[in-house]
């Protein structure tokens, strides 16, 4: 029974990978969000959202967050010295797992909360140069070079 349990413990391990840190043992959760291109807005709290945007177009985000409850240390409290910051980029993976940025904030937008905190993010430009293949957008908070936070959805890009 033992050797079961740790297998299954171990199983479980592998299987979620390093998305799963972002969901359960991160002080944020996402609560809600859209992203909004030439074609139509998508809301991001769905599973499957299918994300696309055209080669030198335009997209949007509006992203939404809270601190967990039962977090017990805050280190995007507003008693903090260093902010937090929230970064948004679309980048392209390439096989060895490497992100190239392509848009986006490279180095992100200050902020300190105990709470709820959300972003309305202003029109970024898609450069032309864009890949077609393995894009996504990756939505994370750091502080001090550390993730804090990070989810990441794919994208289309259409010529």
């Amino acid at each position: 029974m033992k050797t079961f349990l740790l297998s299954l413990a171990t199983l479980c391990f592998v299987l979620s990978g390093p998305n799963a840190y972002s969901q359960t043992d991160c002080i944020f959760e996402f609560t809600d969000g859209y992203f909004e291109s030439s074609f139509s807005p998508a809301h991001l709290i769905h599973d499957g959202t299918k994300l696309d945007v055209k080669l030198a177009g335009e997209y949007y985000l509006w992203l939404d967050f809270k601190v967990k409850e039962d977090v017990v240390a805050n280190p995007c409290s507003i008693r903090e010295e260093q902010p937090c910051r929230v970064i948004h980029q679309i980048v392209q993976k390439n096989s060895g797992g490497n992100e190239i940025y392509v848009a986006g904030w490279k180095n992100g937008l200050e902020f300190r909360t105990d709470e709820s905190v959300g972003f309305s993010i202003p029109a970024t430009s898609v450069p032309r140069s864009t890949p077609f293949k393995n894009v996504f957008l990756v939505v994370k908070i750091v502080k001090d070079n550390k993730e804090l936070f990070r989810k990441e959805w794919p994208v289309i890009v259409w010529p």
